[in-house]
């Protein structure tokens, strides 16, 4: 879960998983003044992130399994990706950690894997909240699911954002379309042939792909100075 509340010149934030949010202010980069910037406004809650397999390790010390790495992913006790969610219960509270009798192939296809000696919660739901000030140079925060960061850096999303900068509409269909076009790409597929696989089925290609965008124009008076 994501939040966001823009307040006279000032952004809150408050974030709980690893959905992901930017700031997009114009200024100088590579001696061009008309360009946007991405700015980091969000931490990733999740256990690829270094801080939160610290964070982990140090409160589970004699849990060797508290972070299990597979293929290109890590996830907590082997079972899940975020460090902090809305739900999940099973790892955060014994009562709901209890064996599955599996009745049949569907069942098993989504069936949480049982922890023996449950010493959790091994996540929480409390969101990390930061404050930051605006100033009149930016224009965009745009906050996305980790379908869209995972195929796009800040850098990206800022050239679509510069080049369709008067057409809010453009500028979403063009963010979830390059995300798809780079997921389809990497499987040797186009968009379409993605789009013919159930959605059940899609998520081994791609995540699921959620995108807000905020336009803050005039939001602060226009400043000659920029800060960071």
């Amino acid at each position: 879960m994501l939040c966001i509340v823009v307040y006279g010149n000032h952004i809150y934030v408050a974030n709980c998983g690893d959905s992901k949010a930017k700031l997009f202010r114009r200024g100088e980069f590579k001696g061009d003044s008309s360009k946007l910037i991405p700015i980091k406004i969000s931490n990733l809650h999740n256990a690829g992130n270094f801080e939160e397999q610290k964070k982990l390790r140090a409160k589970f010390k004699n849990e060797k399994d508290i972070i299990v790495d597979k293929n290109t992913a890590s996830y907590v006790k082997g079972r899940l990706q975020p460090t902090k969610t809305i739900g999940d219960l099973f790892l955060k509270h014994k009562k709901f950690n209890e064996p599955l009798e599996i009745q049949n192939e569907t069942t098993l296809k989504y069936y949480r894997k049982f922890i023996p000696n449950f010493s959790g919660p091994y996540i929480d739901h409390f969101p990390e909240i930061l404050t930051f000030e605006l100033t009149g140079n930016d224009e965009f925060i745009v906050l996305g699911s980790d379908g869209l960061w995972d195929w796009l850096d800040g850098f990206e999303v800022a050239e679509i954002l510069n080049k369709f900068c008067n057409d809010k509409s453009k500028m979403l269909h063009e963010l979830s379309t390059k995300a798809l076009f780079k997921a389809s790409s990497k499987v040797g597929m186009n968009i379409e042939e993605l789009k013919q696989i159930p959605i059940s089925a899609r998520r081994t290609v791609y995540d699921d792909i959620s995108i807000i965008l905020v336009d803050l124009k005039n939001q602060v008076a226009k400043s000659t100075k920029i800060t960071s």
